[in-house]
């Protein structure tokens, strides 16, 4: 087995040392399904042309076939894990019916599986995982007693824009859905407060003006005032004037909230 020299060791320690603990709450990578590589590739340059158009223009071969392997589980685990003073990171995927969109980066199986393999790597607990929701499409919610028995996610995600109102990558046979809907959002509330995985985390809008009708998390004012049951992570997109250029995102928001599940069945 090689050992590292001590003095290279020594110089690793100053250069990467610290008390700092960081945290990083959603990261990706992408599965080597082709179809999932070319969507992942054309959400990159639209969310980039959307922000910044002037600096995306003449990218596409770039971000379509020369940084192929940048998407990958290798440069993933060397970004997160080799090259950064990450301690804990949280492994997310984008929307997509389980099984059924192979556009989907990656499914529950492939999160909990890297989250498997990483633990054999250096002990446990660096990498968690979420599973994705579609409470809008059949047979999802049945399988959350098993996603959580046996994948252990840190939290539920889910996406209320996926569905016949949304667009690109959120567009799918069946309509989109809200936190508050009786067909959709109360009974997810109810099976993950019955799951015993209570953080939902919510995605809000990727894009600068979503279509009309399109549907968008709901204020949860009427669950607060319940007594809370479930923790919500909710990401939105803020906006601000930059000055000559026009609006573009600034960034992301987290908004932690406590909110109640229904208690009926």
């Amino acid at each position: 087995m090689f050992r590292r020299p001590s003095r290279q060791r020594a110089a690793a320690d100053v250069a990467r040392g610290g008390d700092q603990l960081v945290i990083d709450v959603q990261t990706h990578y992408v599965s080597d399904r082709r179809i999932a590589r070319e969507e992942t590739a054309t959400v990159i340059l639209g969310l980039g042309e959307s922000v910044a158009g002037d600096l995306f223009q003449g990218i596409d071969k770039l971000v379509r076939i020369q940084n192929q392997a940048g998407y990958s589980l290798a440069e993933y685990l060397r970004c997160v894990f080799l090259e950064s003073e990450t301690a804990v990171a949280v492994l997310s995927s984008g929307p997509g019916a389980e099984e059924q969109d192979p556009r989907r980066i990656l499914n529950n199986a492939e999160m909990v599986g890297t989250r498997e393999l990483t633990e054999r790597f250096h002990g446990t607990g660096r990498l968690i995982n979420h599973a994705v929701v579609h409470p809008n499409i059949p047979g999802e919610l049945e399988r959350m007693d098993r996603w959580s028995q046996g994948w252990k996610p840190a939290g539920w995600k889910c996406y209320t824009l996926y569905g016949a109102t949304g667009a690109g990558p959120m567009r799918w046979k069946d309509m989109s859905w809200m936190l508050d809907d009786e067909q959709a959002g109360q009974p997810f509330l109810r099976r993950a407060r019955e799951t015993g995985v209570r953080n939902v985390c919510i995605r809000g809008s990727v894009l600068e003006q979503p279509p009309a009708g399109m549907a968008r998390p709901p204020p949860e004012t009427s669950a607060r005032r319940r007594k809370p049951s479930l923790t919500s992570i909710s990401w939105s997109t803020t906006r601000a004037m930059n000055r000559g250029r026009g609006t573009r995102r600034r960034g992301h928001m987290q908004r932690r909230r406590r909110i109640s599940a229904p208690t009926g069945s």
